[in-house]
């Protein structure tokens, strides 16, 4: 069963080229996370009551990233035999979950703080709304692209997996072409036996038969 192939073991045959996506996945992330943490500086200017939990959620985002892209990328080197598809298939999906909502968040924080005018200004320590929401909109820009690219590594995964059985699959199949050969083996080899075996009834008519020697009858 073609499904079978998501929820094997063992890394499937990827493209060389993934693993250059996977890098700017990666880079991306840093990005992010330098903008994520300069962001939460400059929204520290800003009354508490307008502070936003983006930044934060982007620091967390960028570090679940680099686990799960580069956790992946080192088992596929070091350790295949350990790499189970139904775990990166679940950290795949949630990524590009993830990001997705990161960037969206984003990009509404970036409309609604650039919308304000010059009274909700504050010039404390340097930051303003302004500068807030020219990073998240920043953010929202780069968290988008590596959304797109979260996507398609993710697509990439589920149709190179579904087109290559994984060791378990691989395992059943061979044992299963085995024990059929060793089956057929077995039978032919019965059926030259009973080919070769003269019981002593035919035995003895042949012989008398061709002797042409035959019974006297009582």
């Amino acid at each position: 069963m073609a499904v079978s192939g998501l929820l094997d073991r063992g890394v499937p045959p990827f493209p060389r080229y993934l693993l250059y996506i996977k890098g700017g996945i990666l880079f991306l992330s840093v990005i992010v996370l330098i903008l994520a943490a300069y962001s939460t500086s400059v929204q520290g200017d800003v009354p508490a009551e307008y502070s936003s939990g983006v930044p934060g959620y982007l620091i967390f985002l960028t570090l679940f990233t680099w686990i799960t892209y580069g956790t992946s990328t080192a088992i596929e080197t070091i350790a295949p035999h350990l790499y189970y598809r139904v775990v990166v298939l679940v950290v795949y999906a949630l990524s590009v979950i993830l990001w997705l909502t990161g960037w969206a968040w984003s990009a509404s924080w970036a409309s609604y703080t650039l919308s304000f005018n010059e009274n909700y200004r504050v010039d404390n320590k340097g930051g303003s709304w302004s500068t807030f929401g020219s990073v998240m909109g920043a953010c929202a820009g780069l968290g988008a692209l590596t959304w797109a690219f979260t996507l398609f590594v993710f697509g990439l995964f589920c149709q190179t997996c579904l087109k290559s059985p994984g060791v378990s699959s691989v395992g059943n199949i061979e044992l299963g072409g085995m024990q059929k050969h060793h089956q057929h083996h077995q039978h032919h080899q019965h059926h030259q036996h009973q080919q070769q075996t003269v019981y002593p009834a035919q035995q003895s008519y042949t012989t008398q038969s061709v002797y042409g020697i035959h019974p006297q009858r009582a």
